[in-house]
């Protein structure tokens, strides 16, 4: 909101004529250049320690993990429970991550070029274009990542062998659990999943008997009716380790899940 209305205030002045230096230009004129010019600054420092960091070796898979634990809590379930780490590969990663820094460093250095000579329109689209570049790159590590946490794998094979009166149950809070609702286009119970985006939801008269503690799933896993289980919990943390007689078997994983089922699955 700050640069915007730095930008607004360069714009109108101009509107009334291209802004000349010293005295002549306005405060925010000459504060938008300088924060231009710091954000120049900035980017240059990002890439000599990025090639630094990369080129050193330190660049290395839990690095990166740890890196994208600031952008998502499924990184930190991963290094919190020692979870496999998705298969990312260093050298692409640091690519992408120098290739953003150039971008920046390109994008600021032609906006503070261009206001330097009273463009400022011409400044604002340069520092559109690095948004947008940024977001292309941001895209680019979703498609490496994704295939890691989608839970498609897993609703496929509740689909192939789901029959009616089957109960499905997710580990722990939907938030990062959406697409096995999508997938099977079938009723899920949210096992020690209020706490978080749900918990108000889940105090609704509509949720009732949806959202289930452990003693309830130990009575459904124990129980006569076939049950399966997603969690994102290695098998000695999960629900299915605590006191229950129904020895879980094993149906299916990927690098963050498994599905676990308490009857067989033929």
């Amino acid at each position: 909101m700050v640069v915007a209305a730095l930008f607004d205030q360069a714009s109108d002045r101009e509107a009334l004529g291209r802004p000349e230096d010293g005295a002549g230009r306005s405060a925010g004129y000459r504060a938008l250049l300088v924060w231009t010019r710091i954000s120049l600054g900035g980017g240059m420092l990002y890439c000599l320690g990025m090639a630094f960091v990369w080129w050193g070796g330190w660049l290395t898979p839990a690095a990166i993990i740890r890196g994208l634990s600031f952008w998502s809590t499924n990184y930190r379930i991963i290094l919190d429970h020692g979870l496999p780490l998705p298969p990312v590969i260093p050298g692409r990663f640091g690519g992408v991550l120098l290739v953003g820094g150039l971008l920046w460093v390109a994008g600021f250095g032609v906006a503070a070029w261009r206001l330097a000579h009273g463009r400022v329109q011409a400044g604002m689209a340069a520092v559109g274009s690095v948004g947008l570049g940024l977001c292309l790159l941001a895209g680019a590590v979703l498609r490496d990542v994704g295939p890691h946490h989608s839970l498609k794998p897993l609703a496929d094979h509740v689909n192939a062998v789901h029959r009616p009166g089957d109960m499905l149950i997710h580990d722990r809070g939907m938030e990062k659990g959406g697409g096995l609702l999508f997938y099977t286009q079938r009723p899920v119970l949210i096992l020690n999943g209020r706490r978080g985006d749900l918990e108000f939801g889940s105090t609704l008269p509509e949720a009732e008997g949806r959202f289930i503690d452990t003693p309830r799933f130990h009575e459904i896993w124990d129980g006569e009716t076939r049950a399966f289980l997603v969690t994102d919990l290695p098998p000695s943390q999960s629900a299915i380790s605590r006191r229950s007689s129904a020895a879980p078997i094993l149906v299916a994983a990927t690098g963050t899940r498994w599905l676990y089922a308490n009857r067989a699955v033929h």
